[in-house]
């Protein structure tokens, strides 16, 4: 008699969570321990001028130029239909554009809005172009039950901006640099947008939560029992995550604001819900609780 058994197919696992439309693109900063220790006990030093007390530090992924042949559309109402095979959309979030080559040779002009390549009127459409770009080092993954309130489940109490991810260990073009994550990294959801009014103190704590932005609405304080606003790249830029105010710009030293903007939203690893699965050889998925980085533990604490 012969018993029936089941196999898995790995890679149909891996096709699904690498789905344009259904998935998110991430990127992923690399937790690193700081070396400041608080002197009257174990953890960080609460004034390190490098960690801000949080007692982490992270890194950005590596940039890499691409080059993806892509297929513009006559129209803009052509190119909105995407699941009728490539119009002109990178693979890569948060893209620069390097150049591109089009029947004609090089284009002058080529420009991209969120991600789609825009030409100038006199270049030939529809046309193949190959387009030549600079993108951080991403991959996909499913993004499940984000909280919009704080509630119970089974494995206890679950935060406001808590999500479930499930990350394949391979990618549409390698290793998932997702699948690797451990506690206090963090992984950025290229492909949300999240609106952030964060407080900030001049000259003490200035960094961003989300240091992946796309737009910025500008500053406000109160002084003198009126609020008054700032206007981004007059009074203020961003650098490194971190705002620097023009000579002459800004609240006082130590004056509370808010800073209002648009980005990406950065999550960090609160659990791992499961262990990394290596059944015959095959590295399954991998399942990770992700809690918004505005509740880092000691975040907000120093610089």
């Amino acid at each position: 008699m012969r018993t029936p058994f089941a196999r898995l197919a790995p890679r149909w696992f891996d096709a699904l969570l690498n789905s344009e439309g259904l998935t998110y693109r991430l990127l992923v900063r690399k937790a690193r321990l700081c070396a400041c220790q608080d002197a009257r006990g174990s953890g960080p030093d609460p004034s390190c001028p490098v960690c801000g007390g949080v007692g982490y530090l992270w890194e950005d992924p590596p940039w890499e130029e691409r080059e993806v042949e892509l297929l513009v559309p006559a129209s803009s109402e052509e190119a909105d239909t995407r699941m009728s095979g490539p119009t002109g959309i990178l693979p890569h979030a948060w893209a620069e554009l390097v150049g591109v080559e089009g029947p004609n040779g090089p284009v002058s002009g080529a420009r991209l809005e969120d991600g789609r390549l825009l030409l100038p009127p006199e270049a030939p459409r529809p046309a193949l172009y190959r387009v030549r770009y600079r993108a951080p080092r991403q991959g996909r993954g499913h993004v499940q039950d984000m909280r919009l309130a704080r509630t119970w489940a089974d494995r206890g109490e679950v935060m406001e901006g808590d999500l479930l991810l499930t990350v394949p260990a391979q990618g549409p073009d390698g290793p998932n640099p997702a699948w690797e994550v451990r506690p206090h990294d963090q992984v950025v959801l290229l492909d949300h947008r999240l609106w952030v009014q964060q407080r900030m103190v001049r000259g003490v704590r200035e960094a961003l939560s989300h240091p992946w932005v796309l737009e910025v609405r500008g500053a406000r304080a109160v002084l003198e029992g009126q609020e008054v606003s700032y206007p981004f790249g007059n009074a203020f830029t961003l650098s490194e995550g971190r705002v620097v105010w023009a000579p002459g710009q800004g609240p006082p030293p130590r004056t509370p604001y808010v800073l209002d903007y648009v980005a990406a939203p950065a999550y960090y690893v609160l659990a791992d819900l499961g262990h990394r699965r290596h059944i015959e050889g095959w590295r399954l998925p991998r399942r990770l609780q992700l809690r918004l980085f505005e509740a880092y533990p000691g975040r907000g604490r120093g610089t």
